[in-house]
């Protein structure tokens, strides 16, 4: 199974290659970190029912260590549940690059990288979307209260903040080898240069 990431900071575009990618490539599978609260099997957890606003609420009263700990939780049980199928591409929206450099930004205990470093695989192509800053409100004029960082309610100046911070860790964080891709391309393009990558490196 050949491993593909499509991470970046919010409103770059992952999760809209992600679904092109599913399309097109062969005996596929996808996986991102809200897995277990998308699948019906899951339902039942009564903690997981409703989401996202009675589990944001409760994950943002956690101390940093323990919400690091929540959300991990969530994407390990996804990450794992992925590897067990047998498909010859699995597509990662984020990846784990995505989510700890948010939770560092949010000032969580930066011993749990070389944690995850070892945790989890190195994927076979990284493709990294690159969006300034600026360029996120108009990209993602909603977001949630976790994105905000916030105990109550949304503060949209706190999550550019955050976003700021998680993009320096986001790029310190990727491979060496990733490909950097401008996130301001159209969809069009940036599907373009990916399976450019994929049929030089993989098919």
């Amino acid at each position: 199974m050949k491993t593909i990431v499509i991470t970046g900071v919010d409103g770059s575009g992952k999760t809209t290659q992600v679904n092109l990618l599913k399309k097109v490539l062969p005996n596929v599978n996808t996986m991102s970190v809200w897995d277990i609260v998308a699948n019906p099997e899951y339902k039942e957890w009564s903690i997981y029912n409703g989401f996202p606003p009675q589990v944001e609420k409760y994950v943002m009263q956690l101390p940093p260590l323990s919400r690091t700990f929540f959300i991990f939780h969530a994407f390990d049980f996804a990450y794992k549940k992925a590897m067990e199928k047998e498909v010859d591409y699995l597509i990662l929206d984020g990846y784990w690059y995505k989510y700890l450099s948010v939770e560092l930004a949010m000032e969580t205990n930066d011993g749990i990288l070389d944690f995850l470093i070892d945790l989890y695989e190195e994927p076979d192509l990284t493709f990294y979307l690159d969006l300034p800053i600026s360029k996120i409100k108009e990209r993602k004029p909603v977001i949630s209260q976790y994105e905000s960082g916030t105990k109550e309610g949304i503060d949209y100046d706190n999550f550019l903040k955050i976003q700021h911070v998680a993009k320096d860790f986001i790029e310190n964080m990727i491979p060496e080898e990733a490909v950097y891709i401008d996130a301001m391309k159209s969809i069009d393009e940036i599907h373009h240069i990916i399976m450019k990558h994929i049929a030089h490196q993989l098919l």
